[in-house]
This record gives C-alpha cells, sequence and structure tokens, in this order.
C-alpha cells in the first residue's frame, strides 16, 4: 500500500483512482461499505482504490470539547486499511487553515491532486467544507462538474439502528464487546508493548503478558475472551483488567492458553471476542485459584466453538 502523509505529497498517478472518503475510526462495517463501493468503481474502470482520511479527527480541531475518545490509533486504522487491500492510503492533516477551505475548494484541491480522479465514495451522511457546507448532493453536483462520479453509501444496521463509531464506543464501554464485534466485524482490539509486571499470575499458576495498551477506549474491568496476536501469530486466551494492576496507563494481563515463552518487550494485539465475567474480589487465595481455573476452561470452551478473531 502507497501511503502520503497529506495531498501534497501525492506524485502523479497513472491509472484512475476510485477514493474513499472520510475519518475511518474504527474501520466498521458502514466504513468498510463506503471503502466497498469505491472498490467495485476501480474493478470497473481497471483502477486503484484509495483511502483519504483526515489526522486528528476533525472534531478535535473543530470542538475540542467534543473529542470524542479513539477506537483505534492510526498505526492501526493504516494496518487495516494494507490488509483490505486498499493500493494507496493519504491521511491528511486536519488543521484550521484547511478547516476553512470551502467545499468547492476543497473538491478543486482532491482534482489538482489527483488528476485521474474517477470516482469518490463516501458515507450517506458526510459532511465536508468550512462550516459542514458540503454534503453528498453537492458533492455529487461538484463530480459532474469535474468528471468524476460519486457514491454515497446507505448506512450499514445492526438491530436496524445505523452502525456508527459512537455506538460501538458504548458497546465496548458497557463491556458489550461481542456486539461492537458484530458492529466492526471484527474483534474489537488493543495493542502495546509486553511490560514486566508483578509476576502474580505466574505465582498463581496462570502466567501472563502484561501488555501497556495505547488504546483511548477500554472495555471495563473484568474477564474476556480473545485472541492475542504477535508477530503473525494469534493465540486463545484470558485477558484481565481490574483493582489489582492500577496506574497511569491501562494493563492488560493476558494468559494465553498452552503457551510457553517469554514476549517481553514485544508487541501484543488483543481481540476481545466475549466478557466472560466481571472483576470483583475473593476471600482468599485458594478461592481466586479455583475461579481462575473455571474463567480459563470457560474461555477454552467459548473459544473452541467460536475461533474467528
Amino acid at each position: 500500500m502507497k501511503t502520503f502523509p497529506s495531498l501534497s505529497a501525492v506524485p502523479a498517478v497513472d491509472r484512475p483512482v476510485s477514493l474513499a472518503v472520510g475519518v475511518f475510526d474504527g474501520f466498521h462495517r458502514g466504513h468498510q461499505q463506503v471503502i466497498a463501493e469505491a472498490e467495485a468503481h476501480a474493478r470497473r474502470h481497471d483502477g486503484e482504490t484509495w483511502l483519504l482520511t483526515f489526522e486528528p479527527n476533525p472534531v478535535e480541531v473543530l470542538h475540542p470539547e467534543r473529542r470524542p475518545p479513539r477506537l483505534m490509533t492510526p498505526t492501526l486504522r493504516r494496518r487495516l486499511a494494507a490488509a483490505h487491500g486498499i493500493d494507496g492510503y493519504i491521511e491528511q492533516p486536519f488543521t484550521l487553515d484547511f478547516a476553512h477551505l470551502a467545499p468547492e475548494a476543497f473538491v478543486e484541491q482532491l482534482q489538482d491532486r489527483i488528476p485521474t480522479l474517477a470516482a469518490v465514495s463516501v458515507g450517506a451522511n458526510w459532511r465536508f467544507g468550512f462550516q459542514a457546507r458540503g454534503d453528498a448532493n453537492l458533492l455529487q453536483e461538484l463530480g459532474k462538474k469535474h468528471g468524476f462520479a460519486v457514491s454515497a453509501a446507505k448506512p450499514v444496521l445492526h438491530e436496524g439502528i445505523p452502525i456508527s463509531s459512537t455506538r460501538i464506543r458504548k458497546a465496548i464501554l458497557a463491556g458489550d464487546v461481542a456486539a461492537a464485534r458484530t458492529m466492526l466485524g471484527r474483534a474489537y482490539s488493543l495493542d502495546g508493548p509486553v511490560v514486566h509486571g508483578k509476576k502474580a499470575g505466574r505465582i498463581l499458576g496462570f502466567p501472563t503478558a502484561n501488555v501497556a495498551v495505547e488504546n483511548e477506549v477500554l472495555p471495563p474491568d473484568g474477564i474476556y475472551a480473545v485472541h492475542a496476536s504477535f508477530d503473525g501469530t494469534s493465540l486463545p486466551g484470558a485477558a484481565y483488567r481490574g483493582k489489582s494492576n492500577p496506574g497511569d496507563s491501562p494493563l492488560y494481563e493476558v494468559h494465553l492458553l498452552d503457551f510457553q515463552g517469554d514476549l517481553y518487550g514485544r508487541q501484543l494485539e488483543i481481540h476481545f471476542q466475549e466478557r466472560q465475567r466481571e472483576d470483583r474480589r475473593f476471600s482468599s487465595t485458594e478461592a481466586l485459584i479455583e475461579q481462575i481455573r473455571l474463567d480459563v476452561a470457560g474461555i477454552r470452551a467459548r473459544l473452541s466453538a467460536d475461533s474467528s478473531v
């Protein structure tokens, strides 16, 4: 995947470009529909599928007091775009100057930077340009003027309601990672380096990798059935965060089933499948160990029945 730090950095392109445009925080099924429509146009016209996103999220610049916590880091968004088969990826810096571009000026900039622009795909409710004056209807008018097709993808529904990053955040914060997985089209994931901890899991007979996660939207304390991936390997496991590991940096203890090895310093991505139970205190170490045994057995059964990541 070709990656560019701004529109101004895009070089000359020979083939037609079908461009999916949006913030894409979460890369959920609604976002995937926008991209799918760009991909379909690219296939029909022997072109390339590109993605244009903005960093930071425009809301962070225009209304910082309403800044939503991010579902993913820019690094994970790029990684998912590459895995999705995107040919070109533009991460346009969103500044106040850029925000003051009129809708017409923004489209002219697109056409100027990508002369082979053949199609633009957006969500039906997407807004653009100064004071969000542009919408899908205006984009279609400008597309006719400049000679590119426009596709406005209809919302993808979950339980009769459009999927959105806001809905997914609420589900994760409520611990309903299974609903988040359905809306995302994949398991919600957190990632970060494996760091040294208190070795409490090892002492209890269930060694863990302690992951200092870098995400902003965190499931509530408790035990979760997860898959953990590193270096191209994915393993089933149980993830815990609760009162026993407070700190400035969110820390998850991940017990990998049937794994032995040293993961210190490696980047681990935790894919949340389902919540096993909430966090709670135990009257004795023996009671805690027995509960962990039950948790691990239950999680093993869950993940054996559903091995998707």
